[in-house]
């Protein structure tokens, strides 16, 4: 965007309920070339294994042109203020 125009951001709202790890919650937001990244997994050990990978999710990301910005995990739920509203959702799809 040219002229100072504001770049209105995207953000889409994943939830996986793995077996061996437990549900993880992720809110990938995408802001022009800027993406950020937050993760919520209600199994402490879960999180610290994603802490342990967040680098290799920044690389990729760098490599598909995107500009990292705020990737991070953390153990629990979303935050009622950052979970999605469900009249929003434009897709449900179930695996």
């Amino acid at each position: 965007m040219t002229g100072g125009d504001p770049v209105m951001p995207w953000s889409v709202w994943l939830h996986f309920d793995f077996e061996q790890l437990g549900k993880v919650h992720a809110r990938v937001t995408l802001r022009g070339e800027a993406v950020s990244a937050a993760l919520w997994a209600e199994h402490e050990t879960t999180a610290a294994l994603f802490q342990q990978h967040l680098a290799t999710l920044e690389g990729a990301l760098r490599h598909a042109g995107l500009v990292p910005s705020g990737v991070h995990c953390q153990t629990g739920v979303p935050p009622l203020t950052a979970a999605p509203a469900a009249v929003s959702s434009l897709l449900d799809e179930r695996a």
